[in-house]
């Protein structure tokens, strides 16, 4: 059947891509997917890339053999799929980090300490479709403590301000995430915000994106409150109850 996919008959090969959905299984999944991503490439029409980010999605969700690969094979569906990808799977993505598996604390923090410093290796790529850096900017703003010990909260900081300077995002909600994951990011760094990092920040307040001013104001806000950054932004709370106060 995989013979098929190399067949010059266009038609032959989606029908054999859909043949080979249908008989994934968790003993083979590992081997579809990675034949199905050699025809993810920016050369493969957009219903055709589509339809394999698609089906590798769904494939990686129900039949990953670990966390691990499931984030790795994720990464690659976006990075190569661009924003065609499934913004669904992406949220699965970020909800699994964030969640883990429940059963096995060590386990989940081995998990996001893998996902943080996988993102921080993409993220040095100078050109990345807008939903990678989404999930990536998330990760590492959720769960910057755990770097590598040859990191710095300082050093992830000005990889962030490198990436709220790209000018090739075709979603402005990016610029937000990047400037969100930021201001959590400087709840870490003791000492005060830089003046460089200020003056980036405030650059952007100036933004014509009323959300991206939004949260440059309060970056520049809770930096005159350190006190209060980091009992606002606490490490390890994306899925914390919040509690409201009634009064108001």
């Amino acid at each position: 059947v995989i013979d098929c996919l190399e067949d010059g008959d266009e038609t032959l090969r989606r029908k054999t891509l859909d043949l080979l959905y249908k008989m994934t299984t968790p003993v083979n999944v590992e081997m579809v997917v990675a034949r199905m991503m050699v025809y993810l490439t920016p050369q493969a029409d957009e219903y055709q890339r589509r339809d394999i980010a698609h089906k590798v999605s769904s494939l990686a969700e129900k039949f990953a053999p670990s966390n691990g690969w499931f984030i790795t094979t994720m990464n690659d569906v976006f990075e190569r799929a661009g924003n065609l990808s499934d913004r669904d799977a992406a949220h699965n993505l970020m909800r699994l980090v964030a969640e883990g598996t429940g059963e096995d604390e060590a386990a989940d923090a081995e998990l996001r300490t893998f996902a943080v410093r996988s993102y921080l290796g993409l993220m040095e790529k100078p050109n990345l479709p807008d939903l990678l850096v989404q999930v990536g900017v998330w990760v590492v703003g959720e769960y910057g403590h755990l770097l590598h010990p040859q990191q710095t909260p300082e050093s992830v900081q000005e990889l962030l301000c490198s990436l709220l300077e790209r000018q090739n995002y075709q979603d402005p909600a990016t610029r937000c995430f990047v400037v969100t994951a930021m201001t959590k990011v400087q709840a870490l760094i003791e000492g005060g915000v830089s003046d460089k990092v200020l003056s980036l920040v405030k650059r952007y307040a100036r933004s014509l994106d009323y959300r991206v001013q939004q949260r440059c104001l309060d970056f520049i806000s809770l930096c005159q409150h350190s006190a209060t950054m980091r009992q606002v932004l606490p490490v390890d709370a994306s899925c914390e109850d919040i509690s409201v106060d009634p009064s108001l």
